[in-house]
Order: C-alpha cells, then structure tokens, then sequence
C-alpha cells in the first residue's frame, strides 16, 4: 500500500483511482452515518476528503 501512496503524492492518478477503490467501503460505511447528507454526495464528499488527506500524508523512511 505504501508505493500506492507514493506513485498518488507523486502524481499519478491510477494510484489515486485504486486507492479510493481499496477505501470504498469504508467510505460508504462512514457515509451512511452522514444523516444529513443524500448519500451519493456523502461518498463523493468523502472521496474528496480522502484524496486531500492523500496529498498530505507523509511517508517517513
């Protein structure tokens, strides 16, 4: 999982795509507590939250 994380900091957007796929489940789990939001944009919203935090994880070696 971690060179996932690095090819996503670096850029590339296969990374990113199969790491929010490994995720989805869990996003949709989290999503379905979200009761104020319709839950397709609750799952989006959090995809986007999950990329954002992507591009700030820090891998320490």
């Amino acid at each position: 999982m971690e060179h996932l994380i690095l090819e996503a900091l670096n850029g590339q957007e296969d990374s990113k795509r199969e790491l929010i796929e490994r995720f989805h489940p869990l996003i949709i789990k989290y999503a379905r507590t979200l009761t104020y939001m319709e839950l397709e944009d609750a799952i989006q919203e959090l995809s986007i939250v999950f990329l954002k935090a992507i591009d700030k994880f820090e891998v320490r070696q």
